[in-house]
């Protein structure tokens, strides 16, 4: 419920006249109608608090608003989705996009799967895809110019989100910088490719969200909640050895967000990733020369010598 029309307009309709001053016995009735527990009991007390100050009994309303309890207990389960899992459906819908014969159908498959791998390699909410700016062209910003994601000479891949879509609809965040979360993956090299994004008459980036959300679930994805790819690229960062404060700057919220709220949407497969991608890292120099010379390897050697100081960046 982001938007007015969603977070009150539905609330509005529920009393019995629209056109008289809202009494304590409306609100009872409303109230009575809800289960408590819910996220749908909770926001709708919320606006209803904002309707009671138009009623001449407004004190009398909100003193009884404010009794009541809306602990949320009820939470709708929240998805998640392995790397693995999410690529192997990718792949299978870009190859049965190939075989749409309609033109317009088979663009509309690749955008959507494109706005996917925006989702998970930058850890974006749907609709900030359609907020990038240097997509195919260059974009500079306080005199700072931001190469393409799709020039071949830029290595750092940044990408530059505005404020607002190119519909016109402004994003949760406003603008900002994002680093990519994944890197050298087939879903990170597709979106090297210049595929165009989706096109939508809607000014709000709810419709646009609606659509990605009704065409996953048209084509069958192992997950049809948006999040879970943006939370599978937090995690694929932190795989990756990115800092959660810097991926947290790159997503567009605070640490504390990021450790608290998407930590409880971490997916197991990649959870046990991290755990056992942890236990191998790289040994020290010392002990990485005691392992190759418990393997027979010659330290003295100067493709052993060369090898250890490109790794290890030391010139002795």
């Amino acid at each position: 419920m982001k938007t007015f029309k969603g977070y009150y307009a539905n609330v509005f309709k529920l009393f019995p006249d629209s056109s008289a001053y809202p009494k304590l016995a409306d609100f009872k009735a409303i109230i009575s109608a809800l289960q408590p527990g819910t996220k749908t009991h909770q926001n709708s007390v919320f606006a209803l608090k904002r309707v009671a100050t138009l009623s001449h009994d407004s004190r009398r309303i909100l003193n009884y608003l404010n009794e009541l309890d809306i602990t949320q207990t009820e939470f709708r389960e929240s998805q998640s989705i392995s790397l693995e899992a999410f690529l192997s459906w990718h792949r299978s819908m870009e190859q049965k996009s190939t075989l749409y014969r309609n033109q317009n159908q088979r663009q509309s498959a690749r955008a959507w799967l494109y706005v996917c791998a925006f989702c998970v390699v930058y850890g974006l909410r749907p609709s900030e895809a359609a907020a990038a700016k240097n997509l195919q062209a260059p974009f500079t910003i306080d005199g700072i110019q931001l190469a393409a994601i799709t020039d071949l000479k830029n290595t750092e891949k940044l990408l530059y989100l505005g404020d607002f879509t190119y519909f016109g609809a402004s994003i949760k965040t406003g603008s900002r910088i994002c680093l990519p979360l994944l890197r050298d993956e087939p879903l990170f090299h597709q979106l090297l490719d210049g595929v165009e994004l989706p096109q939508t008459k809607s000014r709000k980036c709810d419709r646009f969200l609606g659509n990605l959300l009704d065409w996953l679930r048209n084509n069958n994805c192992p997950v049809t909640q948006s999040y879970a790819f943006r939370h599978l690229g937090n995690q694929l960062g932190e795989q990756y050895g990115i800092s959660q404060e810097v991926r947290s700057r790159s997503l567009g919220h605070s640490p504390a967000v990021n450790q608290s709220i998407y930590k409880r949407r971490s997916n197991t497969q990649t959870t046990i990733d991290i755990l056992t991608n942890h236990s191998r890292q790289p040994l020290g120099l010392e002990a990485a020369k005691r392992a190759l010379s418990r393997l027979g390897f010659d330290l003295q050697s100067p493709e052993v010598g060369t090898i250890l100081r490109i790794i290890y960046q030391n010139p002795s």
